[in-house]
């Protein structure tokens, strides 16, 4: 399993990467898709400009599997105290995943796949509105609004962006601020009508 640490607003020193490598490194115990050679993860961890001392960093770990993603952030007084924050949030989501691959045997989630996904930091202009990165993928393959809902909550995001079955058009599932909805933006065409 490949670790790469990230941090565009501060050094990471070599103590604080071994101790969150020592950390996710016992990660295999509970998930062995972590141990498939595709799998990678980027812990990143920035400065934050807050006036609160207890939210002084963020950390973020994403894990790549075969098949999905799952991610946490957390902000923390220290850049150990936002990794474990978000190191604890990780294994519970590492739960959930293992819990409904268990349950879905022969799930469409298993045949995703996101090795296709590009991130690609930017630099920008202070005086604009800030665009820091870009993310592309290619191959997406037609899922169900039912499963880009377990994806959003895998990798404990608030939308999802998908190619949906139903329709044959990239769309955006997003949770609603009522408890247990959702939404879908997706584009209308000139081939529907008026």
């Amino acid at each position: 399993m490949k670790i790469n640490f990230y941090s565009s607003s501060l050094k990471i020193f070599t103590n604080q990467k071994e101790y969150m490598e020592g950390k996710i490194l016992k990660l295999d115990n509970y998930f062995e898709k972590l141990e498939d050679p595709s799998s990678k993860i980027k812990v990143q961890v920035e400065k934050l400009s807050s006036k609160n001392p207890k939210k002084n960093f963020e950390c973020i770990i994403t894990i790549y599997l075969p098949g999905g993603v799952i991610r946490t952030s957390h902000v923390g007084e220290s850049v150990e105290a936002s990794f474990d924050i978000s190191f604890d949030s990780l294994k519970i989501q590492i739960k959930k995943t293992k819990d409904k691959k268990v349950n879905r045997q022969h799930d469409s989630i298993s045949q995703l796949s996101y090795e296709s996904l590009e991130e690609e930091e930017i630099e920008s202009d202070s005086q604009k509105p800030r665009i820091t990165k870009i993310k592309r993928f290619s191959n997406a393959k037609p899922i169900s609004a039912e499963d880009a809902i377990r994806l959003m909550e895998i990798s404990n995001h608030d939308f999802w962006l998908f190619l949906n079955a139903d329709t044959d058009r990239f769309s955006v599932i997003y949770k609603r601020k009522k408890r247990g909805e959702y939404g879908i933006i997706e584009p209308k065409m000139a081939r529907d009508g008026a």
